[in-house]
């Protein structure tokens, strides 16, 4: 069964869909599958989002698309139903109920949450040659003293040292009171 549209240079086109008429074969009974009841729900599903796409104004204009898109979710219902490739990642179809009170079949993807193992210690690598490592010279030093930069003195070593002074300061008077009240 394929679905037979007009595209946008007007002509009528044909898009296949293979999976849907597998499924149309497993159910009518002209091949045997274990997933037969699977296949009975998708192809309810297919005949809900037809039926929801066909209803709206613009479906020529998308008819393409709206079949492309039910193509993909028919297979990936189909095909990974269970996570048998390993992926973490499962479709099915749930029944929800809308805002308007009608109960569709919406499908669901359900991802299994991987825990990623904790890295090790970054190991140690030592040169097969040593490396240079060259002194800071005096020229360098005298420069840099002798810049132009201006460093907030917010965070000058004696400025550091006053904040940690009167933090500790700060942590003994709250220690006494503790101790009093206790």
């Amino acid at each position: 069964m394929s679905v037979k549209y007009i595209d946008s240079d007007g002509k009528e086109k044909e898009l296949q869909t293979l999976v849907i008429d597998q499924l149309v074969d497993i159910v009518s009974g002209k091949n045997a599958s274990a997933n037969r009841t699977l296949a009975a729900e998708i192809l309810q599903y297919v005949a809900q989002k037809r039926a929801e796409n066909e209803a709206k104004p613009d479906f020529a204009m998308h008819a393409c698309a709206n079949h492309t898109l039910l193509n993909i979710h028919v297979s990936a219902l189909w095909t990974m139903h269970e996570d048998k490739y390993g992926l973490g990642t499962t479709y099915h179809l749930q029944t929800v109920k809308g805002q308007d009170g009608v109960e569709r079949m919406e499908m669901v993807t359900v991802r299994k949450t991987q825990v990623e193992p904790t890295p090790g210690p970054a190991p140690e690598f030592t040169p097969a040659v040593p490396l240079p490592v060259m002194q800071v010279s005096d020229v360098e030093k005298a420069a840099v003293n002798e810049s132009s930069l201006t460093f907030d003195e917010r965070y000058s070593p004696g400025a550091v040292a006053a904040r940690v002074a009167a933090i500790e300061k700060e942590a003994a008077v709250t220690r006494r009171m503790r101790e009093q009240t206790e």
